[in-house]
């Protein structure tokens, strides 16, 4: 099921290895990750996740999602709760875009790089 999930999120964010960073995921990859995995996505969760990001709020462990947000709806908690196997809190990983202009010619860059074993993931440019 996680490889399902992976390729329904693959062309929304640079995901390595396979999880979804609760701290950084866009809105879109979020509400993606929940339709994948739960079948629905809530808006008021989704809500309430922005809010406690927007507040100053920053997930240490996915296992304590629920206990860091208050004011949660049983359904919510128990959606958490099956996400958490989908989400990470911390990202080793970092992708890197780059662009260059010379007159009318441009390229770009892309780089995925492991900051924790300190290599380059991939490179892709054009």
């Amino acid at each position: 099921k996680a490889y399902a999930v992976y390729a329904v999120l693959k062309d929304l964010i640079t995901v390595y290895p396979q999880k979804v960073n609760l701290n950084t995921a866009s809105r879109s990859a979020l509400q993606v990750l929940m339709q994948a995995v739960l079948g629905s996505a809530s808006d008021d969760l989704l809500d309430k996740i922005e809010q406690f990001r927007q507040a100053g709020g920053v997930f240490f462990d996915p296992a304590d999602i629920v206990t860091q947000m208050s004011g949660l709806a049983p359904e919510e908690q128990t959606a958490l709760t099956s996400l958490a196997d989908y989400l990470c809190t911390a990202s080793d990983y970092l992708q890197i875009e780059g662009r260059g202009f010379s007159g009318s010619l441009t390229r770009c860059a892309s780089v995925v790089y492991d900051r924790k074993n300190n290599s380059m993931v991939s490179w892709r440019q054009n």
